[in-house]
């Protein structure tokens, strides 16, 4: 019987510190149920959960919106709610969790918590430039659970920036579409325009059903506070993931694989003993805020999750007896 390779070309970053450092345990996915490994390949949670959600940079994860894992510490935790997503307050990483009843902004790795006193289904780190100064100032979008939203000051108070709860709103930049200078924020028919301070220099009448202000009405603002041109960011706008390639549903998973580093480049080498050549790189971790070298394999219904800045040669975070041929 002829063997066939498939051969997985990975780009490698941070080569060095592959050796000294790699996280004790990873989430996989076995017939479409997560669980939890660890470097040795044993199981620590059976596969059981339907839904995974990363928290940080792969620090936690969240079962079925219930169940937290501390990935580094290997213990699972108390869970305040449904994890929304993260933001960053004074410089430190907060969770927004959820219940029927309340909001709750936690820093796991500080356990320090903030009582939120409205309902929020998200929260988003946002920046204003003055582009007279380059003077910067953070503050923080917060989409109510009412549909409305607000903009607070980025401190642990959390106090609004601007006093009112927006029906829409949306940022304003330049030439630069990296950095946004000015706020806007719609209240029925009416929008108003805060500059990077969060002072208020305008407000004009718009009835425009999708927009929080008609291009007219923002080219006659660009000439009023003497901008080349503004733009609206669309901060709002739904943006579009890609899934996951995989193969099919009836896997053939690698009966031998190997995992070497040439020229600075992982290469994981499968070995399987039947079925056509197959080549496929990984992709990013799918749904989760953070841009690091974490990627997915994809086998049908199951999932290896490597993350490169702390791989462990010669090991696939996945039960070594599962690690064999199956057949249709």
């Amino acid at each position: 019987m002829k063997i066939k390779i498939l051969v997985l070309i990975v780009s490698c970053y941070q080569l060095t510190a592959f050796s000294q450092n790699f996280k004790g345990s990873l989430p996989y996915k076995q017939d479409n149920l997560w669980g939890v490994i660890d470097t040795t390949q044993q199981i620590i949670i059976e596969p059981q959960y339907k839904r995974l959600r990363v928290l940080g940079d792969l620090d936690y994860v969240q079962f079925d919106g219930k169940q937290l894992f501390d990935i580094n510490k290997g213990v699972k935790i108390d869970s305040e709610g449904i994890y929304a997503n993260g933001i960053t307050i004074e410089e430190h990483r907060y969770f927004l969790f959820n219940t029927d009843e309340k909001s709750t902004l936690i820093d796991l790795k500080r356990q320090d918590t903030i009582n939120l006193s409205l309902k929020y289904d998200r929260m988003y780190n946002v920046s204003l430039l003055d582009p007279k100064t380059n003077k910067k100032r953070d503050y923080i979008v917060g989409a109510l659970a009412s549909r409305k939203m607000v903009l607070l000051k980025n401190n642990k108070d959390l106090p609004l920036a601007a006093q009112k709860k927006f029906d829409e709103f949306d940022f304003v930049y330049g030439e630069d579409y990296r950095s946004f200078h000015l706020f806007i924020g719609k209240v029925k028919n009416k929008s108003y325009v805060y500059n990077s301070e969060l002072r208020l220099i305008r407000s004009v009448v718009n009835t425009d059903e999708y927009e929080v202000m008609s291009m007219d009405q923002l080219d006659v603002l660009a000439k009023t506070l003497k901008f080349d041109k503004l733009r609206l960011k669309c901060f709002s706008c739904a943006e579009v993931q890609s899934s996951f390639w995989s193969f099919s549903d009836d896997p053939i998973l690698p009966e031998i694989f190997t995992v070497e580093y040439k020229n600075n480049r992982l290469f994981v080498t499968y070995k399987p003993t039947e079925g056509d050549k197959i080549e496929v790189s990984p992709e990013l971790l799918y749904g989760n805020e953070f841009i690091g070298d974490v990627e997915t394999l994809g086998f049908g219904k199951n999932e290896v999750i490597v993350d490169y800045r702390y791989v462990k040669t010669k090991m696939l975070m996945f039960p070594e007896s599962e690690l064999k041929q199956i057949k249709n």
